[in-house]
């Protein structure tokens, strides 16, 4: 394994959620950890930034 790899492994929301806490990940990167991947076409990043807009407008409808 290249050291860069070892390097964004550790950057990654569950790595550091595991080696930190949860209090040193913002709000995205804990979706991103909870989220773990995502769907083709959909990365899981993505589905996180866009869960994040709909709590902050008002919560998800039911």
């Amino acid at each position: 394994m290249k050291s860069g790899e070892t390097s964004r492994k550790q950057d990654l929301p569950r790595e550091k959620l595991n080696k930190k806490g949860a209090s040193a990940l913002t709000d995205i990167e804990l979706l991103q950890a909870i989220i773990g991947s995502g769907t083709p076409g959909n990365d899981f990043k993505q589905i996180a930034r866009n869960l994040n807009a709909v709590i902050n407008n008002g919560g998800i409808e039911t």
